[in-house]
Order: structure tokens, then sequence, then C-alpha cells
């Protein structure tokens, strides 16, 4: 049986409430939670391979999720890395105030080039708190680690007027399929330097418009405190566990 070791944030929830619903859908493969809301676990440390922390938040999140507060890296077969900062959120942002040589729209934004916003984005990502994990682990164990970036925000964003802007302002000027093809080449970028690496990209079903989450895959998302508790309906960060049994799927296949 294949040992697995899920690391990351509130995320995790996703991917934790499916395998808990459905114990038999993968007899041939065990998964142990090592997760925390914000960036991801709090005040990480190793010793050797044992990775570890002290955090009495973080102590608390892993009693919740039955898992012990020391895992040794050596044990398991595969690691993944749950959102931690790895998002489209920093792409958004940077088009908000910039304008890309050859996109075809129109803004009176700061000209630069596609070069310059990969350069930017790539950098952005390899400064989360995910792709300095990887770096950190990287650096004690080769075994498989394989990137769940955090989804793309509910479609819901779009008729928000209180939240979304960055998001809206891609959509009115029809630059979404170039924006999310810069963003998954990006991430690809950021990740290259370190073997044995994989990105499990955002499922295409669940994807709307190139910059949202369609909400049969959001609604009814849960927390990590509690499996058994909905996000508020107002949430539009996090996926639900369809969307869990999704990237479950992929995991299987490339296992």
């Amino acid at each position: 049986m294949k040992q697995g070791l899920i690391i990351g944030n509130s995320h995790v929830a996703m991917i934790a409430k499916f395998w808990h619903a459905n114990p038999d859908h993968y007899p041939d493969m065990n998964l142990t939670f090592m997760a925390q809301p914000g960036l991801g676990p709090k005040d990480i440390q190793f010793d050797g391979t044992v990775m570890y922390s002290t955090d009495p938040d973080f102590l608390q999140f892993q009693r919740t999720l039955g898992t012990k507060p020391r895992v040794d890296l050596e044990k398991f077969d595969f690691l993944v890395i749950v959102a931690c900062g790895l998002s489209f959120y920093p792409l958004a942002g940077i088009l908000r105030s910039c304008h890309v040589w050859g996109w075809d729209y129109n803004t009176q934004n700061q000209l630069i080039s596609s070069v310059c916003l990969q350069t930017a984005l790539m950098d952005s990502l390899q400064n989360t708190y995910g792709a300095k994990l990887v770096k950190t682990i990287r650096r004690r164990t080769a075994i498989p680690i394989y990137i769940v970036p955090q989804p793309l925000p509910s479609e819901q964003l779009s008729i928000l007027k209180q939240k979304g802007g960055n998001f809206r302002k891609i959509d009115m000027n029809g630059i979404n399929q170039q924006a999310y093809q810069a963003y998954e080449t990006a991430l690809e970028d950021a990740f290259s330097p370190h073997k044995n690496t994989t990105i499990i990209f955002q499922p295409k079903e669940t994807i709307k418009s190139n910059i949202y989450t369609r909400s049969t895959f959001t609604k009814g998302a849960v927390r990590l405190y509690n499996l058994n508790k909905q996000q508020p309906e107002t949430d539009i960060l996090h996926a639900n566990q369809d969307y869990g049994g999704l990237i479950l799927g992929k995991l299987t296949n490339l296992i």
C-alpha cells in the first residue's frame, strides 16, 4: 500500500472530506494529513527527515485530523503540497496595473512584455510558503512531490461588488485565456528546478471562463477544523469534496 502525506492549509479540507467519505475508493493508498489554515503548518522544523512543529494551533489541528505532530518523510511514498499561497491571485494583481504587450485589449496601464510578466509571476510563486516548503523538503528527500495549487475563486466572485475587482477586469478585457495560460506556464517554470516534482493543475471541467471555479465545485465546501461544518455561503475561495475527488483521481493516475 502506498503511503502519502498531504501538507497544506484550509484547502486540504476538500481532499480530506472526500477521502474520509469514500474509504473504499482507494484500497491501495493511505493518506496522512498535516495541515493548518492560513499559509499552512506554522513553524515547521526538521530533525533529519522528520518534520514537526510545536505551534499550539498546529498541534490542535493535527489532533482534529487524527495525525501525529511528527512525521518522517522517508516513510512516505509521495508528498502532496496543497495551496500554501500558490494561486492565481498574484497574476490578477499584476494585470490590474499592467498591460501586456501583444495582448489584444485596451488599457492605459504600464506596458510590460510577456517575458516580464512571466518572470514577475514566477518570482511571486517561488516566494510563496508552498514553494519554499518544496525547496526545503527537496534538500532532505527525493521522493515524489505533487503540487496542488489553490482552486480559482468561485464564479460567484463575478457578481460580488465588494470584492473580485481584479478578476472582473480580466473578464471585461477579454484576456481570460491568455491570463490562465500565463499562470500555468509560470507554475511550471517556478517548480522546474525541482526534480521529481509534478503540478496537478485544476481539472478543466471545474473551470469557468478560465478564471473562475464553477459553483458546482464550490458549494458545500467544508472547514478544516470540522469536516462536517460547511464554509459560510459567502465563501468564494474553497472548493468542495467533489473537487477534492477529482484531484485524488488525478493523483492516483500519477502515482
